[in-house]
């Protein structure tokens, strides 16, 4: 059986689990960082971050992911995408997610979607001014290790390669 693979850098998806931690969804972020990250967020910050980890799991909708890449300025686009998101389709979004039954903890960004897409969208970017100096010094790391997933994939080593 062929397994499709594709790797790719995606910083901003970095971010959504570091926001994930920082606000109570441990993701093995390292506790100076963690600390580091909540000082940077404004204290009303938390509670749009509460929304997404109260129930023990996030459920970020879909229209708040980022991907963007290392250089730094897509995920600055992203974030700025996010904060002018309309609020209707994040109202519409969280209604898909939850066949239309939102629950408690999302009521009240249905009740002020506007509110909510700044805060996230601010802290994103205040996540990623921090994240981005890793990102860049680890991007010569990374891109080799995409090298070596794309040499195991196209000469069939790709079994040997995913095991370790």
């Amino acid at each position: 059986m062929d397994i499709p693979v594709s790797v790719s850098l995606q910083p901003g998806m970095s971010v959504v689990s570091l926001l994930a931690d920082t606000f109570g969804m441990p993701q093995g972020v390292p506790v100076g960082l963690r600390r580091s990250l909540r000082a940077v967020c404004p204290a009303y910050l938390s509670d749009a971050a509460a929304t997404l980890t109260s129930t023990g799991s996030f459920h970020v909708p879909p229209l708040l992911w980022m991907g963007g890449d290392a250089d730094g300025e897509s995920i600055r686009r992203e974030t700025q995408r996010i904060a002018e998101t309309a609020p209707e389709a994040l109202v519409s979004e969280i209604g898909r997610m939850y066949g239309g039954n939102v629950p408690l903890m999302w009521r009240k960004v249905v009740a002020g979607p506007s509110a909510f897409l700044l805060a996230y969208a601010a802290m994103a970017r205040e996540v990623w001014e921090t994240l981005s100096r890793i990102w860049q010094r680890s991007k010569p790391l990374l891109e080799r290790e995409i090298g070596r997933i794309g040499v195991a994939s196209v000469t069939g080593q790709w079994g040997r390669f995913s095991r370790g």
